[in-house]
Parts: C-alpha cells; structure tokens; sequence
C-alpha cells in the first residue's frame, strides 16, 4: 500500500461546495494527490490553488483534461455547466467524476453515460452518502437480522436553506429547469440512503409543491418569482412488503436535519443528525431497540466526529 501510485486528480470548479468538501477531503485521504485545477474565474482558481497547495493552475479546460499529469478528472461546476466538463474530460479519455446532478435532464444525462461506455472510461456520481460509515452501519444491522422483518421506514430530511430569503450566490435554485431545488438535490442524496438499506421501493406516490412562489434575495432585497419545489412527500410499498415514507423540506426555521425511523417485526433503528447538509461538526446518532414494550434497551449508539484526521465513530 506505501509504494501503490497515487491517483492525480484535475479540479474542475472551485465553488464552495468543491472547496468545503472534495478539496478538504481529498486532502485526507494519501490514495489521491489534487495536481491542478481549473475555473473561468483565473482570480478564484489561483486562490484556492495557493491556499491548499495545489501545484498547477490549468488555463482552459482543455489544458487541465489532456494534462498528462491527470489520471482522473472531477466536475465540481453548477449543474447547467457540468456537461461540458464530462465531454472534455470523455473526450480526453479520463477517467470522471461528476456532483449530482449529473445534469438537469433526463435525456442529456442518459447521453453523456452512453458517451462514457462508448469511450471505455470509469464514471461516477456523487451520491456516496449511502456509503458513510453510520449508514454502511445500518445496512449491516438489517441485514444481520437485527429489526427482523422490515415493517416500515419513515425519512424527514429539512434545511433551512431554500426558503423565502435566499442569498444570491442561490440564485440558481429559482428556476425548476435547472433541477437545483432542495427536492431535486437532497432527494437526490438522501433517497439511495434510505433504500440502500430498507430495500429498494415497489411503488410510490408523490406530491410536490412551491410555498415560496416569490423569494428575496437576501444581498440586494430583489424579489424573484420561482417555480421550483421546496417540499415533497412521498410513500409507497417496499419490495418485500413493508411500507415508507419520505418527506423533504426546505425553509425550515429551526429543529432541521434528518430523522430516520426503521420499523422491524423484530427490533426497532432510529438514525438522526442535526445538519443534513454536512457541516464539519455533523453528528450522526444511531440508535436501536429490541424486545418488547417495558423492556426496551438502546442497543448501541454511533457518533460521528470531525477532527484534524478527518470523520471518526465512537460507541457512545
């Protein structure tokens, strides 16, 4: 493992989310080294390469996705650009991965996959949550036998982004086309979680509704119409019988994160955190029940923890 190559990385993007999460974890991780990065905005992508040391600012996109130096390439743009960047990186014959979404719709989603096989190239969407170490816990315990028999699952996943202020730099959250609304991208992360573990669903339905029709932009007072959701619920029949529930929120005051209730014929999972977006000091809290009603006993407890060596469990 000590003498293995390194995986060399080429950024695409320097948006918060890709300085906030893939910059400060791939840091951690000695399996990949980040060797360039690129940005329309020289001024940003300079800045963010002085200050996490990154050797080699890229001039185009061209440049970074046919530097022999990267193995890999990551698309960390807004979702209305992410299509150029897969292309080139395809085109280059590099290996990507690309944030969710991977594009807006449906169609141009389903083409840049079939372009990716045709080209023989690795891809990946980033929709790893299911893979956290809570919920690989989780997984493990149902399939363990631990709740028995699934009965049902319920998920209430809430932000306070997305409501009726929102700063401009969220601006393109308002249209529905550009499939950025709280629906689109925490259902997104959140929906593989809970089916990743409960089992895939049967059937379903769902409803979606805009209770913001106008937001403020919170920098200049500006009052834009918007037509993207901001809440939804949906139930439905899992593959073996059971039954679930999802309900998803945006603009919520206070008391936001995710709850997740499992209900078995044999045992009882509760999986809760405080911050569904993923802070750095995010903590999430397993718990679980078996027996009967007097004489119920929380069987274990996960927290995570966030520290100078990255994301860490203890049993509580």
């Amino acid at each position: 493992m000590k003498d293995q190559k390194k995986i060399r990385l080429g950024l695409i993007g320097v948006g918060n989310w890709a300085l906030f999460a893939h910059v400060r974890v791939l840091r951690l991780l000695p399996e990949y080294e980040i060797v360039a990065i690129y940005s329309q905005r020289k001024e940003a992508a300079m800045a963010a390469a002085a200050e996490y040391g990154i050797p080699h600012v890229a001039e185009s996109l061209d440049a970074l996705v046919t530097d022999p130096l990267v193995d890999q390439v990551l698309v960390l743009t807004t979702s209305q650009q992410h299509e150029e960047g897969i292309r080139a990186a395809i085109t280059a014959g590099k290996d990507v991965y690309c944030e969710w979404p991977l594009t807006p719709t449906a169609a141009k989603s389903a083409e840049l996959a079939t372009l990716a096989d045709a080209a023989g190239v690795k891809t990946q969407i980033g929709l790893q949550r299911q893979f956290a170490p809570a919920f690989r816990y989780v997984h493990d315990l149902i399939a363990q036998g631990f709740v028995g028999k699934v009965r049902s699952a319920r998920m209430h996943v809430s932000v306070n982004l997305f409501g009726e202020i929102r700063t401009n730099a969220a601006r393109w959250s308002l249209p529905v086309e550009n499939f950025m609304s709280v629906v689109s991208i925490f259902g997104g992360h959140f929906f593989p979680v809970l089916f990743s573990v409960v089992g895939k669903p049967s059937s379903f339905s769902a409803l979606t509704v805009n209770q913001f029709p106008e937001v403020t932009i919170k920098e200049t007072g500006e009052k834009i119409q918007t037509t993207s959701p901001d809440e939804l619920l949906m139930h439905g029949t899992l593959a073996d019988g059971g039954l679930f529930s999802i309900h998803i929120e945006g603009g919520k005051l206070s008391g936001s994160g995710v709850q997740i209730d499992i209900t078995g014929d044999a045992g009882d999972l509760k999986i809760t955190n405080t911050s569904a977006f993923g802070g750095v000091d995010e903590d999430f809290i397993v718990t679980g029940a078996k027996g009967i009603a007097s004489r119920w006993s929380i069987s274990r407890s996960l927290r995570s923890t966030s520290g100078s060596h990255g994301p860490a469990y203890r049993q509580a």
